[in-house]
This record gives structure tokens, C-alpha cells and sequence, in this order.
């Protein structure tokens, strides 16, 4: 029996491009730099602020104490960035809000791994609020153009919903100052897609989709490889 795990982000790259997959976990093939290299940088040491004031914020706080416990995981942290502190304000925002929602404000778990076959995933946050499970999502660099969600999104918070049992998922567009609670999909439709991936995956299917070459950072070696050359040949 296969041991295949899949997370969130292997399904939607999968789903993207199954040769894309196949270079990221079945190869050694050199990325180049990714244009998204800065919000990644930017994403890391947000969750590492917001980790950071769960792990020192007391179970009395108020609404009223949030910014001044974010400002002292911000120190904790150490870094220095006009970006991340509008980040950190679209997060301020958040937090007062779900604590008037008296959603206990300590979560139950922050940034951990669950494992449930066929599945696996890191989830930001998760909180109880009286007999509910609340998942939490941070976004810095997505930006939500719509009131529905993106499919990419709508498989990571059924994956999160799947693996913690959660009654609700919420993502919050921390840049843009707004967060959106997940619909309520079918099972039927998410486990449909696990398993056509699931299936790709495991019969070793891995075909070129053409889809945002040019954003890919395995498009110089893409090209190559269509013309039988290698790096050595240019």
C-alpha cells in the first residue's frame, strides 16, 4: 500500500501542473529564484509574530490589550519591515474581532502538523469556541477578489476541516484587511479531487499542463528539455 501523504499545497500544485509535481518531489532539478521569494520571506515571519503573542498572551486578555501584546512578539521576533507592520495591523484588526466573538483566546493548537491518510497539513491556528472547532488560516500575499473563495483555497480549508474535525474555517487576508469563512462544500467534491490526484500521483501520471510557464520556477528547464538540450548545450 502506497504510504502517500498529500498536503494542501501537493494537491493544488498537482492539480496545476503534475509535471511540476513530479520535478519538486521526484527530482533534484534546481529551482529558480521564485518572484514570489520577498512574500515568502514576509509570510514566515508573520506567523512567527502571531505564534509568538498566542504563546504570551494571557487566557484574561481584552480587545483592548491586543495591539500591545503583538507589539511585544513583534520585539521578540526582531525584525524591522513597513510591510510585515501592515500585516500585523490587518492581524490587530482580526484579533479584536474574534475576541469579541468570545472565542477563547488561547488556541488550542498553533502551527501543527495533523495527519489523517491520505492526507496531512500545518495548521495555523485552531480554537474551540464553547463545543465549536475553529480553524484559522493567515494569508499575507493573497489577495481575495471575491466573495467566493478560490477553488486552491476552498481544497486547503477542506483538507484543514478534514484533519481537525473543524466546524468552521475562516482566512484571513492580513494585507488586506479582511477574512472570509469558508462555505460549506461538499465532501463528496473535495474527496473526488484527493483521489484523481491521489490516483496521478501513485500511477506515476505527471504530464505538462502549460499552464504559467512563465512563472514556473522550473521554466528554463522545461524549455530546455522540450529541445533535447541541457544547460551545457547553450
Amino acid at each position: 500500500m502506497s504510504k502517500l501523504l498529500l498536503s494542501p499545497y501537493a494537491i493544488n500544485l498537482y492539480r496545476t501542473c503534475p509535471y511540476k509535481y513530479y520535478l519538486e518531489y521526484h527530482t533534484n532539478v534546481p529551482k529558480l529564484p521564485s518572484f514570489f521569494e520577498y512574500e515568502l520571506r514576509i509570510g514566515y515571519y508573520v506567523h512567527q509574530i502571531i505564534k509568538t503573542y498566542y504563546e504570551i498572551i494571557p487566557n484574561s486578555i481584552t480587545p483592548g490589550e491586543v495591539q500591545l501584546y503583538v507589539a511585544r512578539a513583534f520585539k521578540e521576533v526582531g525584525l524591522e519591515d513597513d510591510r510585515l507592520m501592515r500585516s500585523l495591523k490587518g492581524f490587530i484588526r482580526f484579533e479584536k474581532q474574534r475576541l469579541s466573538w468570545h472565542i477563547n483566546p488561547k488556541p488550542i493548537a498553533i502551527e501543527k502538523e495533523y495527519i489523517k491518510k491520505p492526507l496531512h497539513g500545518i495548521v495555523d491556528a485552531v480554537f474551540r469556541k464553547g463545543k465549536k472547532v475553529i480553524v484559522v488560516d493567515w494569508k499575507t500575499g493573497w489577495k481575495q477578489s471575491s466573495d467566493t473563495l478560490s477553488e486552491d483555497l476552498a481544497i486547503q480549508g477542506m483538507t484543514y476541516k478534514y484533519l481537525t474535525g473543524a466546524d468552521e474555517v475562516w482566512f484571513i487576508f492580513l494585507r488586506f484587511n479582511n477574512y472570509t469563512k469558508m462555505p460549506n462544500y461538499s465532501m463528496d467534491w473535495f474527496f473526488n479531487i484527493v483521489k484523481e490526484v491521489y490516483n496521478g500521483i501513485v500511477n506515476n501520471k505527471f504530464p505538462k499542463k502549460r499552464v504559467n510557464c512563465d512563472l514556473c520556477e522550473y521554466n528554463i528547464y522545461c524549455w530546455l528539455e522540450d529541445r533535447r538540450l541541457t544547460i551545457w548545450d547553450l
